[in-house]
């Protein structure tokens, strides 16, 4: 919960953090955040500035760093994320018209031509463009949530937005609607949301407006924000792999418990027998010395059998013998018996290989495309890897591509208003290059270019 402790000092129990500020106030006009983890309970009020509210990702306004937090102990779900960014990215970025075409006799369909403008290229060059697709395609598949920042050239006789700047969606938060405008009117920047402080002598809260394409050069920058759709959330979007939040965590604690099991627990390698009457030798000694003898003795067979780094992997047992008295017969000599090594964590493996389908569901994504082991196997046929890559770039990069794209083809758009050289092209878009894996039969290279393109 979020406790007050101070004047205008919050405090949140759950995870350390302290609200800090001389401008952050305590709202009462009731108006609260519906994004919250658990339904269940009220959600905390939003935090005020100076009359603008920042709506809280989460709870605690921590959401990002809790999924951060999830997938930095998963040997998976990176994996899985850098996957699906690859994918989306493709293998290069071009400008390109559309056109129709006879594919056939009286039938004609609608295909992307590539264009060569060298102002355009010059200008995502500028802006590093295919590194801004990488980053906001990372984003895209994290937090469901793209931000940019829109920075008008400042020379004067160039006119048009100059550079499209990536900002991190963790240091981003997204303020509520404005009173007037029932928009989203102001963005905010911080650094660490787990101290965020706005006031005269330190702030490290930055608020930006908020990118307005029917007027893009009222603000000398401004953020613009590109979410993926979900029912309820106004402020921020939601990727789907968010609801396997709690496989995430279950499968994070498979291999710890694993690992405690084999380096906690007591491994037994040998049972060592000796004979009842051994340490008759040791008759008239005091008991402390009958059991130091013993543990010398079985600390030089513990020696003999394992060396000194596993030495106590060995138990020991006294052995009845059939005649005691003349020390002879069975049971007179010493037994080593090396036992069989089993760990029964059978159980948690087949749980580990259940969160690893629940996971690759939740993501989207083909375990095979990901180097996950289906069904116990890792190795897939040629076919069923090239099958699945195609029905992936067929089916489900288009949404996160159109959302990607989606500030360039905005600043594209103001250029060709502004009349900027180079930015004549009315319906200029921007696709992605994939790389087509098709059968040796079809090619004996097994590859061909294939160019993708998106409708905006």
């Amino acid at each position: 919960m979020i406790k007050k402790v101070g004047s205008n000092t919050y405090y949140s129990k759950r995870t350390g953090a302290v609200y800090a500020s001389e401008n952050f106030q305590e709202v009462k006009s009731g108006r609260t955040s519906p994004y919250d983890d658990d339904w269940s309970n009220p959600p905390i009020q939003p935090i005020s500035q100076d009359g603008y509210e920042i709506a809280p990702w989460g709870r605690y306004n921590l959401k990002p760093l809790e999924l951060l937090n999830m997938m930095a102990n998963s040997n998976i779900t990176p994996q899985l994320l850098t996957t699906l960014s690859d994918f989306a990215v493709g293998e290069g970025m071009f400008p390109y018209i559309e056109v129709m075409k006879e594919v056939a006799p009286g039938q004609y369909d609608i295909m992307p031509q590539k264009v060569d403008v060298p102002q355009v290229t010059s200008w995502l060059n500028n802006m590093d463009g295919m590194e801004l697709m990488r980053k906001r395609a990372t984003d895209y598949y994290f937090s469901g949530n793209m931000i940019a920042n829109m920075i008008p050239a400042r020379n004067p006789d160039r006119h048009g937005i100059a550079y499209v700047q990536h900002v991190d969606s963790l240091d981003w938060r997204s303020g509520t609607f404005g009173n007037k405008s029932r928009k989203v009117d102001f963005h905010y920047i911080c650094d660490d949301w787990r101290m965020p402080v706005v006031s005269q002598e330190k702030n490290n809260v930055l608020r930006f407006n908020a990118w307005r394409k029917t007027d893009p050069f009222k603000w000398k920058q401004s953020l613009h924000h590109s979410k993926l759709y979900w029912p309820g959330q106004k402020f921020y979007g939601i990727q789907p792999w968010h609801a396997a939040k709690k496989w995430i965590v279950f499968a994070n604690k498979i291999p710890v418990w694993m690992d405690a099991n084999i380096s906690n627990s007591y491994s037994i390698r040998w049972l060592v027998e000796w004979p009842e009457n051994y340490f008759d030798y040791m008759a008239g000694k005091s008991e402390k010395q009958i059991e130091d003898e013993k543990d010398r003795v079985f600390k030089e067979m513990d020696d003999f059998l394992a060396g000194e780094e596993n030495a106590g992997k060995a138990f020991y047992t006294r052995r009845k013998m059939a005649n005691p008295i003349q020390g002879t017969g069975e049971g007179a000599e010493w037994v080593i018996k090396p036992l069989k090594q089993e760990i029964y964590d059978k159980a948690w493996l087949d749980t580990y290989k259940t969160t690893q389908g629940a996971m690759t569901s939740a993501f989207n994504v083909n375990p095979a495309l990901a180097n996950i082991p289906s069904e116990g196997k890792f190795a897939v046929s040629g076919s069923e890897l090239r099958i699945a890559y195609q029905m992936h770039i067929a089916l489900k990069v288009q949404a996160a591509r159109e959302l990607m794209v989606k500030p360039l083809m905005d600043a594209y758009r103001v250029n060709h208003s502004q009349g900027v050289v180079g930015f004549e092209i009315p319906d200029l878009k921007f696709g992605f290059v994939n790389r087509n894996i098709v059968a040796l039969s079809e090619d004996k290279s097994g590859v061909k270019a294939n160019i993708q393109s998106e409708t905006i």
